[in-house]
């Protein structure tokens, strides 16, 4: 047995290691490296490639159990309505496999991180440790980009969207059994959201904890303990949040200025736009949507970007992925599963996230796919041992 875990975690590092090498170059050339001298991001996608052909081959080699594929069929009918939209409105070929490759990467990485964890027989220390060591190697690069970006000068803050790459790995960091490192990754994570100036960023992040929080007193029967823990995180917080904002000058606290928050950073137009065109589509253009990218623009909201592009077949889809989502916690919920509290923090993100941004066709979507696969599989072995 000994063996099948070694050979089961080399394969781990395999995968972290070329998702790192993939993570470097992405930053490096992507939006969030500040670099728009149009830098060619070729070696990013050999490197995107190289990783999903490795975690599917690595998901054929693991050992597999008897796991519930009903998170994963609406995915693989997702990818299917994809290539076959794009062949009514002639999509252009690289786009189709950008799109359509995006959700079978998470087919992928969700069947190999529930083979792994089942083939580790549920010991999550060296995944949780790898994911602990990417989320530092983040930390690094969202202070450099912090640097870099001028963001340190009061009168000029940039907001960094590099911000939701960090707060993905809340999930992971929620399992840390060493509490002092665990208080301490999410204090930094904190931090780090609020100096990106991001609401949405930091709307998510004060809703993950506090849901992880809810749902562990509640799984653990401890309400007392969850009233403790939601004022010190509400105190810590505040005086955080009011340090940021003295620091920034006052830039936080506009943020979150009505006007603003209505405005959306422009998103309120884009999606008074897109439903206008919805509700004059026809029938055919109603059910189908009008292809990838039709709007020329991300919508900066799931929901709208399957209803716009995929139409009410593609937006039926992915609530078919939602409702399965929520059904999967509310299965740890009520078996009081010890991934149950993490589990809400996906859920939280999903549903935040989600509508301010993008979720699906998301790089960072990554991490939160691995642990949805692992806390699969932590659940099958835990009814196992309960015969």
């Amino acid at each position: 047995m000994r063996k099948k875990i070694n050979q089961s975690n080399v394969l781990l590092f395999i995968v972290f290691i070329l998702i790192f090498i993939y993570t470097s170059n992405d930053l490096a050339t992507g939006s969030t490296s500040y670099n728009f001298s149009g830098v060619s991001r070729t070696s990013s996608h050999i490197w995107l490639a190289l990783s999903i052909i490795f975690i599917g081959l690595a998901g054929i080699l693991l050992p597999s159990g008897k796991h519930s594929n009903a998170l994963i069929s609406p995915l693989i009918i997702m990818a299917c309505w994809i290539i076959i939209n794009s062949v009514i409105y002639d999509t252009p070929l690289w786009t189709t496999v950008t799109y359509a490759g995006f959700v079978m990467w998470w087919v992928l990485v969700m069947i190999f991180a529930r083979r792994y964890v089942y083939s580790v027989k549920g010991d999550l220390s060296v995944l949780i440790g790898l994911a602990s060591m990417m989320l530092a190697y983040y930390m690094y690069k969202f202070f450099m980009v912090y640097r870099y970006a001028g963001t340190l000068n009061r009168d000029n803050p940039a907001v960094l969207n590099i911000a939701f790459r960090i707060i993905i790995f809340l999930p992971f960091i929620l399992m840390l059994d060493n509490k002092k490192i665990r208080n301490l990754f999410l204090a930094l994570v904190g931090l780090a959201v609020l100096f990106s100036f991001k609401r949405t960023a930091i709307g998510a992040y004060i809703a993950m904890v506090a849901g992880y929080l809810y749902v562990d007193a509640r799984v653990n029967k401890k309400s007392l303990k969850f009233v403790g823990y939601i004022v010190i995180f509400s105190i810590i917080l505040a005086v955080s949040i009011h340090i940021v904002d003295e620091y920034s000058g006052g830039f936080l606290s506009s943020r979150f200025v009505f006007d603003n928050m209505v405005k959306a950073s422009g998103r309120t137009d884009r999606w008074i736009s897109a439903f206008n065109d919805i509700y004059n589509r026809g029938m055919i253009q109603l059910l189908i949507g009008t292809g990838i990218n039709s709007a020329g623009y991300s919508q900066h909201n799931e929901w709208i970007e399957q209803l716009y592009s995929f139409g009410l077949i593609g937006f039926c889809i992915y609530f078919v992925f939602a409702v399965r989502l929520f059904k999967r916690f509310w299965l740890y919920y009520r078996k009081n599963s010890e991934t149950a509290a993490s589990y809400m923090t996906i859920i939280m993100y999903f549903l935040i996230v989600g509508f301010f941004s993008g979720f699906m066709f998301s790089h960072s979507s990554f991490y939160l796919f691995l642990f949805i696969g692992a806390a699969q599989s932590l659940d099958q072995l835990s009814s196992l041992q309960r015969g």
